[in-house]
């Protein structure tokens, strides 16, 4: 999931959002620019992982595409013992990928595609920015359907 500041929603629609100040060039994107950096993610465990009973041996859910290079972060237990990953784009283009690594500490993990991804990166704020009170968007894999305000309460 990925989450952005936004300071109001817009009625017509071409919904822009305004980044954070924090957010390279403070640009203005629209939602669809901004959900085709969230990628759904697929992996397929090995069948005698030890946590393939508990997390399943198939597992799919949303990461953030972060450079150009196809470097993708997401949530650890997706490929924590993975054989084999992919990443679909929101267009439906399926992208082998290749485990690089897994933060216990923070439970991320990062996916690095094996072929371009022709998909714009995700522009990154700072969450030290965010207080109670912001207005947020948090978005899954899926387009501009899967996009939810939230307002942060603490």
């Amino acid at each position: 999931m990925a989450v952005w500041r936004h300071n109001q929603w817009p009625a017509s629609a071409a919904l822009l959002l305004m980044l954070s100040a924090a957010t390279a060039s403070a640009q203005e994107r629209t939602v669809n620019d901004l959900v085709s950096a969230v990628v759904r993610i697929k992996t397929y465990i090995n069948p005698d992982a030890r946590t393939g009973d508990n997390l399943g041996h198939r597992r799919e859910g949303s990461g953030v595409v972060l450079d150009n290079n196809g470097l993708v972060l997401t949530i650890g237990y997706l490929m924590v013992e993975a054989q084999a990953a992919e990443i679909v784009t929101l267009e439906g283009r399926t992208v082998p990928a290749n485990v690089v690594g897994y933060d216990h500490e923070t439970g991320f993990g990062l996916l690095q595609a094996s072929l371009p991804l022709n998909v714009a990166p995700m522009p990154m704020g700072s969450s030290a920015d965010v207080k109670q009170q912001d207005q947020l968007l948090v978005v899954s894999h899926g387009g501009a359907g899967r996009v939810g305000a939230v307002l942060v309460v603490s």
